[in-house]
């Protein structure tokens, strides 16, 4: 395994592969390990190899963007900025509101059908997974939000 990145841990100096295969480390399943070292190891090339390392990519660039690590001042202009951009350009405060809901509708069914998933996975939730019931309650009470949020588009782009 040469040529492979070197990381540092208080054990001292470990490489990626042996960070991977580590169960100290934890929170990785068995299928995403060997995935990983597959893909360490030069046994499985393509963007495909690379999901395994998407988790840990995505929690680090969360905690990195972490409102905390920002001054105080920081945030409050950033967070006044599109307010502030409204108000200069003169457009109607209450349709920019509405136009700002239904940007965000557009998000919503992203988290909600992975909530779905994951919930509904014995897979992944064990013991914890839902029944069928509330799996298809849930499922039909997001496809009611869905359907009300393409209405709601197609009202607001309509006029």
């Amino acid at each position: 395994m040469s040529g492979i990145i070197r990381l540092s841990f208080c054990e001292g100096k470990h490489t990626l592969a042996q960070a991977v295969t580590r169960p100290s480390l934890g929170g990785l399943t068995e299928s995403t390990r060997r995935a990983a070292l597959a893909r360490l190891e030069g046994r499985k090339r393509g963007l495909a190899s690379l999901l395994p390392f998407a988790g840990p990519a995505f929690v680090a660039s969360v905690a990195y963007v972490d409102p905390g690590n920002f001054p105080l001042w920081v945030r409050r202009c950033v967070t006044m900025l599109p307010s502030l951009a409204v108000i200069w350009l003169g457009i109607d405060v209450t349709h920019a509101l509405v136009f700002s809901q239904v940007l965000l509708s557009l998000v919503l069914p992203v988290p909600m059908g992975m909530l779905l998933f994951f919930t509904a996975s014995g897979k992944h939730m064990g013991q914890l997974v839902n029944r069928h019931v509330t799996s298809a309650l849930a499922a039909t009470v997001a496809a009611a939000i869905l359907a009300v949020n393409v209405l709601l588009i197609y009202q607001t782009l309509s006029g």
